[in-house]
């Protein structure tokens, strides 16, 4: 019915909410789906001709589905899964989003003022000596890159460890802490809840459940218990549906009673896509430890390092050793490296310190 998807796209609503991380109960989420669930079966499948003034007794229906234990375990049942499944997914995606803002935020950074003159003597200051030809050395290249991105090479250890525990958390996540097959498995749970009343509905009308009804706050719910359920027409003409939507198949049922789990080979699934995305985010595991190196390879460098410029003139090999000591003077690349990283590195630093715990 048009009440019935309405309860159930409130709760995948709720479901979205919480893995984005809205500060929503689990529990009650589910609990408030079965809650709406009731008076509608019980309204609208189970006595359909019910005149409009016994619609009153909605909310009576909801709070003694709780209390007579209606839908017996399921509820809980699909309590725990959902919560455990849910929580993995929420932390994975925390997990992601601080990855992209690892990735922004270092993507963003600005050179230092000494990092600037280390690449303009680097590479416009044999202009000067009329050098116009000359490459820099390679290995200078690598040197001031090292010096330059010092601070950023901070966050390797840390991006390492990062993506090792993001495919752990991956590799966790299967049967009841994967979301996708928890959601598609609540079709079913639910509709062996839905019969789980039908078949102990008359269990209901003992003289000791009588009397706990009429003494408790929802006396009406009388009114509701020992009738004749009709559930089976609940799911049997449903609308087909296609891919992965909230509707039942009618292919789904067996003899239009048990509803089975279909299986469809190769189809792509969140399993499938997380699998994929840790193995680019593994190629991409020492991105910054390989960054200078990176950079200058992709650079006008003499590879060699032979006939090349090292800062402060043309030599036929570059010595890295010779040439911190010849430009002492100018500016120390030790020193640059000694320095602390920038203070937004280092607050990602401790975010990425924090989600690998």
């Amino acid at each position: 019915t048009p009440q019935a998807f309405e309860f159930v796209g409130e709760f995948f609503t709720d479901v979205s909410l919480y893995i984005l991380g809205s500060d929503i109960n689990v529990d009650d989420m589910v609990n408030e789906l079965f809650d709406s669930l009731f008076p509608v079966i019980y309204t609208q499948l189970m006595n359909p001709g019910l005149p409009d003034s016994a619609l009153d007794i909605n909310e009576c229906l909801r709070g003694a589905r709780r209390d007579l234990k209606v839908f017996g375990n399921f509820p809980k049942l699909i309590m725990t899964q959902v919560s455990k499944s849910l929580q993995v997914t929420r932390i994975f995606l925390q997990a992601l989003n601080l990855g992209i803002e690892v990735i922004n935020t270092t993507d963003h950074l600005k050179f230092s003022k000494d990092c600037g003159r280390m690449l303009t003597r680097m590479w416009y200051c044999s202009y000067c000596q009329g050098l116009m030809m000359v490459k820099p050395c390679g290995g200078y290249c690598n040197v001031v890159m090292q010096g330059c991105m010092a601070g950023v090479v901070e966050i390797d250890k840390y991006w390492r460890e990062y993506i090792l525990s993001l495919e752990e958390l991956v590799n966790g996540m299967y049967r009841i802490y994967d979301m996708e097959n928890v959601l598609l498995g609540l079709f079913s749970t639910i509709h062996d809840s839905i019969q789980y009343v039908q078949k102990n509905a008359g269990k209901l009308t003992t003289t000791e459940t009588e009397k706990k009804i009429w003494h408790s706050k929802y006396p009406i719910f009388l009114l509701c218990i020992g009738l004749e359920l009709q559930i089976g027409k609940l799911c049997a003409h449903s609308q087909q549906r296609q891919y992965r939507s909230a509707y039942y198949p009618e292919d789904l049922f067996i003899d239009k009673k048990v509803l089975k789990v279909a299986h469809v080979e190769h189809e792509e699934t969140l399993s499938s896509r997380r699998r994929e995305l840790i193995q680019k985010l593994k190629s991409f595991i020492s991105f910054y430890s390989a960054l200078p190196g990176y950079i200058c390879s992709h650079s006008p460098v003499a590879e060699n390092d032979t006939l090349c410029w090292n800062g402060q003139e043309l030599v036929e090999r570059y010595s890295q050793k010779a040439a911190r000591n010849g430009m002492k003077n100018q500016f120390n690349l030790h020193e640059l490296k000694m320095k602390g990283p920038e203070p937004v590195v280092s607050q990602i630093i401790d975010k990425l310190k924090h989600i690998n715990q």
